[in-house]
């Protein structure tokens, strides 16, 4: 009985230590776009989707105009721009949607994470864009 309890106990340990790694291992920070038709970049910032999940979103925290001048009247400004990303692999994420707030579209995308970047890739049926997005914090 003694010792099915400490197991009982020590697989519970286990769980929330695994469950803690989980979300702290996901994606966060913030990244730098590539330039635009216009030459604007904007920053976007990455974290968990919501506190019961394990998806990724990110959402869009700054603009720069083509001169690197802030651009505090862009309109997009805490939109989401990346939800529902699950992570699949070490670096890989997948099934989630991302908006080009520039052609208003959105594409089911995927996303490889390398240690200081983001290839992000969105398709629309054979309609395909891909960027890589630099990290800034």
């Amino acid at each position: 009985m003694r010792i099915e309890i400490l197991v009982t106990i020590g697989v519970c340990l286990g769980l929330c230590a695994n469950a803690g790694l989980a979300q702290a291992d996901g994606l966060s920070g913030v990244y730098r776009t590539e330039s635009g038709d216009t030459g604007n970049v904007l920053h976007v910032t990455f974290g968990a989707c919501d506190a019961d999940t394990q998806l990724t979103c990110a959402v869009v925290t700054r603009a720069l105009n083509s001169d690197q001048e802030p651009m505090t009247d862009y309109a997009h400004l805490g939109k989401a721009i990346v939800w529902g990303m699950k992570k699949i692999g070490r670096s890989k994420y997948a099934g989630g949607k991302i908006w080009d707030p520039s052609a208003d579209k959105i594409y089911k995308s995927k996303m490889f994470v390398r240690s200081n970047s983001i290839r992000v890739s969105g398709c629309v049926g054979p309609i395909c864009k891909a960027q890589s997005w630099v990290k800034v914090k």
